[in-house]
């Protein structure tokens, strides 16, 4: 477990867990899209379902994936769309030399 302030780690992320929306979107076989829930017959259908929603942040604990990160959602009562990106990869750590060497935007 990585808390906050500590080194950064990179963890294999467990795969999801079959009531979830990401094995659902993991079974339609596209590598990345968005749903739209501004549009009324996308926002009614999802409106009727009920899954696992992952949410990982700055800590995760993988072995208590389902308590820590899981939990019952409703997508379109809670976002005005998704985008899905099938499989992923950690984002690295900004060293202090390139945090301090960003020049901001004007």
């Amino acid at each position: 477990m990585l808390e906050r302030g500590k080194a950064s780690q990179v963890f294999m992320i467990n795969p999801a867990l079959a009531e979830s929306y990401k094995a659902l979107f993991h079974q339609l076989g596209k590598e990345k899209f968005f749903i739209n829930f501004q549009e009324d017959e996308t926002r009614e259908l999802f409106k009727k379902t009920r899954y696992l929603h992952r949410a990982i942040e700055v800590i995760y604990r993988p072995q208590a994936e389902r308590v820590s990160h899981n939990y019952q959602s409703s997508l379109s009562y809670q976002h005005d769309g998704v985008v899905h990106i099938d499989i992923s990869h950690a984002l690295r750590s900004f060293t202090p030399r390139e945090v301090f060497s960003c020049k901001r935007a004007s």
